[in-house]
């Protein structure tokens, strides 16, 4: 229950909780802010160091105010200051003033003449971006973070971390695998490859290999059937005997571009483009890469002989 006590101010009752009793000694605020007033030390009377005024002030600050307003502690201060001293730019070659203790050092009016000699520009090599920087430092990036990034990169050109036994090592000892065109680096270095493989049984590995097929089969019929899912020269439909030609010629150029990554998986990366590629059989691609065209292009029987090359050297031959 609230316990009722005695304001020390103003003498009127209040409650209080009970485990505030001891700690509360007035009922309000106000009562609170008048008796901290009432305790406080008597004022203390001063006369003013610059307009001789008498002033009242509280004793703890008496000692460092000498003055009884801003602008006189202004006014008092610029009394004692010495006479400016008068230099000239080093820059534009104007007339300035300065403090006495800063005049030995003082070169510039301002900052627009001092940056110009005492800043240079440089090039970050981590942003590309213009910074400005003292010319006795040797500097190479604009801040901390371009720092950073840069030697981040340069270890992780050079080293990568293993996921399996967490120790960095050089590049050397990591496999890669093409994406892109490019070759990346695995996450795991090749000692702890091979310590999975040898760890795992033969069941494993055989499975392993299924679903590796199968998903590179199921890619290949999906890319087939973007394209059409028949010869452009023939017409041959069954899976087994279809590929993927260039329209345009340079598909062992290509291959080395993309470094012996699955076509198909890159074709469905680029999005099936449908105006540099289409599906022939394996007979037509091959005779459209040895003889320049298919000939089914032609219209004609080339069966007979003097008008196939290969025939007239099956013929040759065995004669």
């Amino acid at each position: 229950m609230p316990i009722v006590k005695r304001c020390e101010q103003c003498g009127a009752e209040y409650f209080v909780k009970p485990y505030m009793a001891d700690r509360s000694h007035y009922c309000s605020h106000s009562c609170s802010a008048s008796a901290t007033a009432n305790a406080r030390k008597p004022l203390v009377k001063k006369t003013c160091g610059y307009c001789g005024q008498v002033f009242e002030l509280r004793a703890c600050v008496a000692k460092r105010r000498k003055a009884c307003s801003v602008k006189c502690g202004a006014k008092l201060i610029g009394k004692k200051l010495s006479k400016p001293v008068i230099k000239q730019c080093g820059r534009c070659k104007r007339e300035y003033r300065t403090a006495p203790h800063a005049a030995e050092s003082s070169r510039f009016c301002s900052r627009s003449c001092a940056r110009p000699i005492l800043w240079v520009e440089r090039v970050c090599e981590s942003c590309k971006r213009l910074y400005r920087c003292k010319p006795s430092l040797n500097t190479r990036f604009c801040s901390m973070v371009c720092t950073n990034r840069a030697y981040e990169r340069m270890n992780a050109e050079s080293h990568k971390l293993c996921r399996e036994c967490k120790q960095t090592k050089p590049i050397s000892d990591f496999s890669s695998y093409p994406k892109n065109g490019k070759r990346y680096p695995t996450s795991k270095c090749i000692d702890c490859l091979s310590k999975r493989v040898e760890s795992m049984d033969t069941a494993t590995r055989e499975k392993q290999r299924r679903l590796a097929r199968e998903k590179k089969r199921a890619l290949r019929i999906e890319c087939i059937k973007t394209y059409g899912g028949m010869c452009a020269c023939c017409g041959e439909t069954t899976i087994e005997f279809l590929c993927i030609d260039h329209i345009n010629g340079g598909g062992n150029k290509h291959r080395k571009q993309i470094r012996g990554a699955n076509i198909y998986y890159w074709l469905k990366q680029q999005g099936y483009p449908q105006n540099e590629y289409q599906i022939l059989c394996h007979n037509c691609n091959m005779a459209k890469g040895f003889y320049g065209e298919c000939p089914h292009t032609r219209g004609s029987d080339i069966s007979r002989e003097g008008e196939s090359p290969l025939h007239n050297y099956i013929i040759a031959s065995a004669a």
